[in-house]
């Protein structure tokens, strides 16, 4: 144990004659002194000179920044489809109501002349079959004048009627 403890001593000794040696290779000597960096001296801004005169004073303060919308709301179409024309750019300023985007509508258009060309005929039908019954009404009231005319005409059938019945009367005595 006295071995150990001398050994440790020793290199204890041995590291410490190093350390203090290490500090003498490094140093400069007095000749070689390292020299002061200056320190440079600051500029002094000049001062504005300003003119005093009478007049209206604006004071105008320009500033950066970044706008960000209070409410972000999500933009769609109602029907799915390809967009035909965007009339705003990035940043352009809009209000409710302004048009921002067309949709190709190709097919729609073609709906729409369709359901004209539907419209148009179904107006025809429509003006063909009112034509139609008032025909039908014009020519129903001729028929009802040809047949009151024929009415009139008619031999009053009342007298023939009464000798019917007087003749009817006698064959049934007759037959008593």
């Amino acid at each position: 144990m006295l071995k150990l403890n001398q050994k440790l001593v020793a290199l204890l000794l041995l590291a410490i004659l190093l350390a203090g040696c290490q500090g003498l290779v490094g140093r400069p000597s007095k000749e070689e002194a390292a020299t002061p960096t200056p320190i440079p001296t600051p500029i002094v801004p000049e001062k504005p000179t300003y003119v005093v005169q009478r007049g209206e004073m604006i004071r105008k303060l320009e500033f950066t920044g970044r706008v960000a919308p209070v409410q972000k709301v999500e933009l769609s179409f109602r029907t799915n489809g390809h967009v035909r024309v965007v009339w705003v750019k990035k940043g352009d300023p809009v209000k409710q109501g302004d048009i921002l985007a067309e949709l190709e509508m190709a097919e729609l258009e073609r709906s729409l002349a369709q359901a004209q060309l539907d419209l148009q005929t179904a107006q025809l039908s429509l003006a063909q079959a009112e034509q139609d019954h008032q025909y039908a009404i014009a020519r129903a009231r001729i028929d009802l004048a040809i047949r009151q005319l024929q009415l009139q005409k008619a031999p009053d059938l009342t007298p023939r009627k009464a000798q019917a019945e007087a003749d009817l009367a006698q064959a049934r005595l007759a037959l008593q």
